[in-house]
């Protein structure tokens, strides 16, 4: 081969690759159309069922039967949700000092996430816009660090008390009101539970509470957007002991 055209050649696979790379890192990433999916799931509060909480993986590829699932104590730490659904498996002390059973419903949000209340109802989950998200970025906050710490999630000796009113944290109670004080301070927490932390007052079975809940917008922790809110705290009949959660992704960044 002729000097000349070793220099042709040369342009050539020169031009060629330098295409193909230009290609490859200008090409916008396609994502599946499920992923813009709305997901809606009812969600058994009984801790006897919900024992770990529910976690939700709010910007999730691939079987949608994975982007959500009532966690073990093994999948506690590996499923990668955003947001867990949370019962407390737990008792408080009633009038009397007996023990009464209890569960005080809480939301978080996993490390690296937060969220924004943007609104409240229905009619405004299904009206937010990808274009509005930007006028709450300064808005978005990370849960705050709670001072109820177990192997579980959060107890603290000032959240507990021994029938005799000595506080005792292996076999007091819980003391509920101090438990909901902190649960209010989370971004989420229990702002859904309409007659009991929340920041609307309903009966907790009223159907209307669909056009009352707030709407979260939350970043997930890879940067996406979606819309969360729990359209019913309770439902009736079977589903007395499920709420019912929707959320839909709207921007991927």
């Amino acid at each position: 081969m002729k000097a000349k055209d070793h220099i042709v050649l040369l342009l050539l696979l020169t031009l060629f690759s330098g295409g193909c790379s230009e290609d490859i890192f200008n090409e916008e990433i396609k994502y599946p159309e499920s992923i813009w999916d709305t997901r809606v799931y009812k969600i058994e509060r009984h801790p006897t069922v919900n024992r770990n909480g529910y976690g939700m993986d709010l910007f999730h590829f691939g079987n949608d039967s994975v982007d959500s699932e009532y966690l073990t104590e093994e999948t506690l730490g590996s499923f990668p949700f955003d947001l867990l659904f949370y019962n407390d498996l737990s008792y408080s002390q009633s009038f009397t000092g007996d023990w009464i059973g209890a569960g005080n419903p809480v939301i978080f949000m996993n490390t690296g996430v937060s969220a924004a209340i943007v609104g409240y109802g229905i009619s405004r989950f299904e009206s937010f816009t990808n274009v509005e998200k930007d006028l709450f970025n300064d808005s978005l906050k990370c849960d705050p660090v709670v001072d109820l710490q177990s192997t579980k999630h959060r107890h603290d000796e000032s959240c507990m008390i021994n029938a005799d009113g000595s506080y005792n944290h292996e076999e007091g109670f819980q003391i509920q009101s101090l438990i909901k004080e902190e649960y209010s301070k989370l971004i989420i927490g229990n702002k859904f539970r309409p007659n009991n932390g929340g920041v609307f007052e309903c009966n907790a079975d009223d159907p209307e509470q669909i056009n009352l809940q707030p709407v979260f917008l939350v970043k997930t922790r890879e940067g996406a957007y979606s819309l969360f809110m729990v359209t019913l705290f309770k439902g009736t009949g079977p589903d007395s002991q499920k709420s019912t959660v929707t959320w839909k992704l709207i921007a991927t960044k």
